[in-house]
């Protein structure tokens, strides 16, 4: 970036208004990063307007290398030129190679400016008729009470013939169903696909589509939306249009949604030359600007009524897409609009799109990441909320199947097999049988095991892990290649094909049938799909050094009480080594030209670096961390090493069940509700021990003086009652401010609520407690995981057989502090709000805990040797904030 250029822009990087100096470092630092290349860990605080700065400053570096490679410069992160010279050629040959390199990168940018310029005027073609003649074009919007089509009820006749259930493949690697038909979107030449293969690429992904969607908004405010092309890519629940389909979860609708195509393949497998004439012709008339709805339209009538319309539809929806940034939601509706697959569309649309908003797991599953087409070589990576990267991914790629789902899909399969075995090629025959046999073994691991003369050998349930090749060996499922028999479910479609035929056999049962003896929970038998099996053969098919399984078992159950209550036995597949996965962008080529993780809470930083990044130099790798927007003065983090009694607080896993320790938080908590004006946010490390102090605190009267003082709240176990109990809680606080009126002020304390909330429960992530919502949070103690469970002792275990001995202890502390600073985080929002945070726990005041804290508030923390200093600490805080 020159001086001209900075001049030129109202804000640094295109921010919509004057930023920090915490935002402006953040900004600069990740365009180095991107300029240099490789990785950067990043961490902001939540409230810093992190996300903004993320997105600004990429977008700005994306632009500069555009224009770079308009001058026929050399980017960062630029294509590869075709050929190289070697060392022993003279420097003529080198100065001759760098100067085509030039040539062709200007070349490439000067076909993708005017690809640009073509879709912008068929985007202003499409707008001045549709103002015109929208109610008299055909197949624009179907109008209410109009049915969605009448082949796009399913994958399946109900009523017709049971062909429709047999499982007809013919094997091989080809014919990926999931690959888009080009008849649909036949809009270019070979030059124009060369173009698109080299235009520089932005992948920014985050959890959930809900924060994608507030990026999106992000980046419209922004001064740079109208000159970057933008799409988000969403899973088939959030985009598919079609009404038929709607009812059907992830896995179930991603079939469905594969058949109908396959449907409809088929019904026009006889016209695929006329097709081809007419996309070319399609194509030639819009890089002319000539576009009818005729151009490319399809003959056929089966399969979605969604993709019927040809090139011309899915091309229109296409270049609307890329036109301006939308959320998933705004993309959907257009894709009702224009009656056209949104889905497919975004799909298509991947390839032009400089920034592409993605959710995990279409980015961090090689599998889906293959599927949908994304590409990794030379682009850049963005993650978002990075801070549980880890976790996301390792959870990503583990399974947990029951014994009962296991035991209803082995009486499904063999029904199946049974029926249809006839009717069945013999390598499908073959594969169908291989599949029950694993189904069975798997079944078979969880029978709970017997004493010789059959009795019950265990009276409580019994938990244990061995490795992937153990459970394969003992069962014989060593011989059987478990990707192969995935690859035939995938592309079979059989548990799709199953689900149809229980629910066809369930239905002629009727419920007779269903009385007398279809089984245990054969009402239920049709919800049960293969898709977990599918998953779990994935997993059981993974490195035996990375992976292990997790057995469940419960007792044998003399009274066999109704299965709805009856504890069931499950097994798990659990993998340790989440770099395996993540290894794609960062070291295996094609890598990405840069990766940045970002997030409010990322130290420590030592366990993303140890378990992501293990191998790669010290050169490539980079952290930062900035502090907070709000000013010193309005945080005030304060350690209380003591209780009111004068006794040390220590909330070891062994010492805090103590009575008078429990007491002591209970009276810190009465002196903290009369000093702290409206809400107190309180998180304890389970809900195992939350319960535990409620019951202690109700028997000796200490809950209803904190009711008295503060309505007291706690955090629900069921996700479906947590926005009841969080409107209660805002609008108590609203009510029944203390001492602050609606300014929030600290005038005084009392009013208000108290929300007892857990350590990694939907309060400690994701939720805002910002201003009058949570005046003060209160960590109580080291939130430390059970020492004892076999999922953690096992990753402990793994990382000292990798890394060396300690940092198993080593990722086990960065866990606990990782949760702490997650929940600590709630609090400050913005630049106004103001807030104390207490840590209660003398383990505090160590500095090898402290130093873990984020460092904007380790440096502002304060660790008096008594309570009354402690408490002083706090009166003194709020009493800066007084009445307005």
């Amino acid at each position: 970036m020159d001086d001209s250029d900075k001049r030129r822009r109202p804000h640094p990087y295109g921010f919509p208004f004057p930023p920090y100096h915490v935002q402006e470092a953040l900004m600069a630092d990740i365009y180095k990063c991107l300029d240099d290349g490789g990785v950067g860990m990043f961490e902001s605080p939540t409230g810093t307007g992190k996300s903004l700065s993320l997105i600004c400053s990429t977008l700005q570096w994306l632009l500069d290398q555009e224009a770079k490679d308009a001058a026929g410069e050399a980017g960062a992160g630029a294509s590869p030129a075709p050929t190289s010279s070697t060392g022993g050629d003279p420097s003529w040959v080198d100065e001759q190679v760098a100067a085509t390199a030039q040539q062709e990168r200007a070349h490439l940018h000067s076909e993708l400016v005017e690809r640009r310029r073509l879709r912008k005027a068929r985007v202003a073609a499409y707008a001045a008729a549709s103002s015109g003649a929208a109610a008299s074009r055909p197949g624009r919007k179907r109008l209410p009470g109009e049915p969605s089509g009448n082949s796009g009820a399913g994958p399946s006749d109900p009523d017709g013939g049971e062909s429709e259930f047999v499982v007809d493949w013919s094997g091989g690697k080809g014919g990926d169903a999931e690959t888009i038909d080009p008849s649909l979107l036949a809009d270019g030449t070979e030059e124009e696909d060369e173009c698109r293969a080299r235009c520089r690429q932005v992948l920014y992904s985050s959890r959930t589509h809900s924060q994608l969607a507030q990026v999106i908004g992000e980046v419209k405010k922004t001064s740079l939306a109208g000159k970057v092309s933008v799409v988000t890519i969403g899973a088939r629940k959030t985009l598919c249009i079609n009404e038929s389909l709607g009812g059907l979860d992830g896995a179930r609708l991603n079939d469905a949604c594969r058949q109908l195509r396959e449907k409809d393949k088929e019904q026009r497998g006889v016209e695929q030359r006329e097709r081809s004439k007419a996309a070319a012709e399609s194509a030639r008339r819009r890089r002319e600007g000539i576009l009818t709805e005729e151009a490319g339209a399809e003959a056929g009538r089966g399969g979605c009524p969604h993709l019927r319309g040809g090139a011309a539809r899915q091309t229109r929806l296409v270049d609307q897409i890329l036109s301006s940034p939308l959320e998933i939601e705004e993309c959907a509706s257009l894709g009702r609009a224009e009656n056209s697959c949104p889905y497919y569309a975004a799909r298509a649309a991947l390839d032009e799109a400089q920034l592409v908003c993605l959710p995990y797991p279409s980015l961090l599953n090689s599998a889906t990441r293959q599927a949908l087409g994304v590409r990794l070589g030379g682009s850049v990576v963005l993650i978002d909320e990075a801070h549980n990267l880890i976790d996301t991914i390792n959870e990503m790629h583990s399974v947990t199947l029951s014994a009962r789902h296991l035991s209803e899909c082995s009486a499904q399969l063999a029904q199946y097999e049974e029926r249809y075995s006839g009717r069945l090629k013999p390598s499908n025959r073959t594969m169908v049988r291989r599949l029950l046999f694993v189904v069975r073994a798997l079944r078979k691991a969880l029978t709970p095991p017997r004493t010789a003369n059959g009795a019950a050998a265990a009276a409580a349930a019994v938990e244990r892990m061995i490795h992937v090749n153990a459970l394969l060996s003992v069962y014989d499922l060593d011989n059987i290649n478990l990707l192969e028999l995935k690859h035939f479910c995938e592309k079979s479609l059989i548990a799709n094909k199953l689900q149809g035929f229980a629910e066809k056999s369930q239905r002629a049962a009727g419920p007779a049938g269903l009385a007398a003896g279809a089984g245990a929970h054969a009402r239920d038998a049709p919800r049960v799909t293969l898709h977990p099996v599918i998953a779990l053969l994935e997993g059981l098919a993974h490195s035996d050094k990375d992976a292990r399984v997790l057995l469940h078992v419960e007792p044998l159950q003399p009274l066999r009480p109704p299965a709805a209550s009856r504890p069931d036995s499950w097994l798990r597949v659990l993998h340790l080594n989440p770099a395996t996965y993540f290894a794609s962008p960062c070291r295996r080529p094609p890598q990405a030209h840069a990766v940045v993780l970002c997030g409010g809470t990322m130290q420590p930083f030592e366990d993303l670096r140890q378990q992501l990044f293990t191998n790669l130099p010290p050169g490539r790798l980079r952290t930062a961390a900035y502090g907070h927007i709000v000013p010193p003065e309005r945080v005030a983090p304060v350690i209380f090493s003591r209780g009111p009694r004068g006794s040390p607080l220590s909330f070891s896993f062994g010492s805090r069940g103590a009575p008078a320790l429990m007491d002591e938080l209970g009276e810190l908590l009465l002196a903290l509700a009369a000093t702290v004006p409206d809400g107190l946010v309180v998180f304890v490390p389970s809900f195992q021990y939350e319960a535990q102090l409620v019951a202690r605190w109700e028997a000796t009267g200490l809950w209803a003086k904190l009711d008295a003082l503060k309505r007291t709240f706690r955090e629900p176990r069921a996700t479906a009652d947590l926005d009841k109990v969080l409107s209660e809680y805002a609008a108590t606080v609203a009510q029944r401010g203390g001492g602050g009126g609606g300014g929030g002020g600290g005038g005084g304390g009392g009013g208000g609520a108290l929300l007892l909330s857990v350590v990694g429960g939907k309060m400690s992530e994701g939720i805002n407690f910002s201003d009058r919502l949570g005046r003060c949070v209160v960590m109580v103690g080291l939130p430390n995981a059970n020492p004892y469970e076999l999922t953690l002792q096992e990753k402990m275990g793994h990382l000292d057989a990798v890394q060396g001995v300690g940092a198993g202890r080593a990722y086990y502390a960065n866990l606990c502090m990782k949760a702490v600073n997650q929940s600590i985080g709630r609090a400050i929002r913005h630049r106004a709000d103001f807030a104390a945070i207490v840590l209660a726990d003398a383990r505090f005041v160590k500095p090898t805990v402290r130093s873990k804290l984020p460092a904007w508030i380790e440096r502002r923390v304060e660790a008096p040797d008594s309570f009354e200093g402690s408490m002083a600490a706090v009166r003194g805080f709020f009493a800066r904030f007084p009445d307005p």
